[in-house]
């Protein structure tokens, strides 16, 4: 997926673009979540449906053909086109995480699963492709001519990608196609799953997550 980068042609960084004017890179996979300081609910409403577009968290990202030192922290407007990997991340994590109030926290998600993420990028997607867009970074992804399915690899900007009104559907309330070892609860995933916590803040009800 895609970013913005600066003008001497170093790794991805938001910058302040026009739509047309967005450059745009893959996204490998998803590392990790932190909570931004838009609020969740107004005082006495009712939970929300898990919505992978909602501004109150961002996401760490690996980009395609950049190594570990251009990982960046990305705004959920920056990666309208990832709603299949947001909404798989909170299915990994667990998605009452994302109910977490806490400005900051953060929530990583376990190497075995962003691992499989990799794989499933390159398997899905080709090198040759990646490059390409990286060379030309405003040029549009071709998704629409080939039968591979683009995954995480679809452009960043809104442009075909679904409104971010829209709430993804979580486990409980879709079909799985299959069984995956990736859909444990987050009581399976007790010593992969990682979590920062602000000073100041008293650790959430979540004795199977490990403080780091």
């Amino acid at each position: 997926m895609q970013s913005s980068v600066n003008t001497n042609g170093s790794p991805p960084f938001p910058l302040s673009f026009t739509m047309s004017k967005r450059k745009q890179y893959y996204v490998e996979a998803i590392l990790a979540a932190k909570r931004t300081t838009q609020k969740r609910l107004d005082p006495g409403s009712e939970p929300q449906e898990l919505n992978v577009f909602a501004p109150i968290w961002e996401y760490k990202i690996k980009w395609a053909q950049y190594g570990d030192e251009h990982n960046s922290w990305e705004p959920v407007g920056n990666l309208y086109a990832c709603k299949r990997l947001i909404g798989e991340f909170w299915d990994c994590v667990g998605e009452e995480a994302w109910l977490i109030e806490i400005e900051g926290f953060v929530i990583e998600a376990p190497e075995k699963w962003i691992k499989k993420q990799l794989i499933h990028f390159w398997q899905t997607t080709s090198l040759d492709e990646v490059i390409q867009q990286k060379k030309n970074p405003r040029k549009r992804g071709n998704t629409s001519s080939t039968t591979r399915t683009p995954i995480s690899s679809t452009p960043l900007t809104p442009l075909q990608a679904d409104s971010p009104r829209k709430s993804y559907r979580t486990k409980r309330q879709r079909t799985r196609e299959s069984d995956s070892e990736d859909d444990v609860p987050i009581a399976d995933l007790a010593s992969t799953v990682k979590i920062h916590i602000p000073p100041g803040h008293a650790r959430p009800a979540r004795n199977s997550l490990v403080a780091d």
